[in-house]
């Protein structure tokens, strides 16, 4: 309590000070309070008021710099090293790919006449992984990558990737629709191939093949002879080619870059 009110007493003195009054009489001043009754200096008092100083001090330089700005920008960057660059190239981020297929209980009674009896199967769940490979800055502050894609079976979430579906040939399918495009000798040779293989309307597959591939011998044929514009993937799948171990085509992306 006697601290306060020697605390208070220098304060008005100060401001006795300032209006030209006269200091209040046995008050202590600023520099006696800074110094002990043995008529030494108290250290703590002293370190107290250096600190305040330094604190001060130090915050005026710090303000008169944008560290804030020159921090995120140098990680906002796209270039090596950076935070963003690491998150850019290899996102993190867990996808599911959930896929059902439905079975054809009745081929035979659907080749006969009657309606078909489809059955859900499903699901089988696909984890997928995602980076991008083959990355190249330039001079002109873009960048070029391939996006590479993988799913990977994630088992406890799915049913047996190895259950046995019926599922209509889509080859087969794709042909008997596109037939009438093709020239005469085309087609006749394709006559010639569906009857020599015995080919089925219907085919038995694993959920795994039909999603990522399998061989067929009229998409072999197909991916030797067609145009390269309209050449399909070497196998038949409904994702062949666009997930399993796969990469994009490389692009530019408009983003700032660096050589380093």
């Amino acid at each position: 309590m006697g601290l306060h009110k020697n605390y208070f007493k220098v304060g008005q003195n100060a401001s006795n000070q300032l209006f030209g009054l006269p200091p209040s009489p046995g008050g202590p001043t600023p520099l006696s309070m800074l110094i002990s009754q043995g008529a030494k200096f108290n250290s703590n008092r002293v370190a107290v008021i250096i600190f305040g100083i330094v604190t001060l001090i130090a915050g005026v330089i710090l303000s008169s710099v944008p560290w804030l700005n020159i921090f995120i920008m140098k990680n906002l960057r796209l270039w090596n090293g950076t935070i963003s660059f690491h998150y850019w190239q290899r996102p993190g981020v867990t996808r599911l790919t959930k896929v059902y297929i439905f079975n054809v209980t009745n081929p035979e009674g659907f080749l006969a006449g009657e309606k078909p009896k489809l059955v859900e199967v499903g699901p089988f769940v696909y984890r997928e992984d995602m980076e991008k490979v083959n990355i190249k800055f330039h001079d002109n502050y873009t960048v070029t990558y391939q996006h590479k894609k993988i799913l990977q079976f994630v088992p406890e979430l799915s049913v047996d990737k190895n259950l046995r579906i019926t599922t209509p040939n889509i080859p087969l399918l794709t042909i008997s629709t596109q037939s009438k495009y093709l020239s005469f000798f085309v087609a006749k040779t394709i006559s010639v191939i569906l009857t020599a293989t015995k080919y089925k309307p219907f085919i038995s597959l694993t959920a795994d093949e039909l999603v990522f591939g399998y061989d067929d011998t009229l998409v072999s044929l197909a991916h030797r002879f067609y145009p390269r514009n309209r050449r399909p993937m070497e196998k038949m799948g409904l994702l062949n080619g666009h997930w399993r171990g796969g990469t994009g085509s490389g692009f530019p992306c408009g983003c700032s870059g660096s050589m380093s």
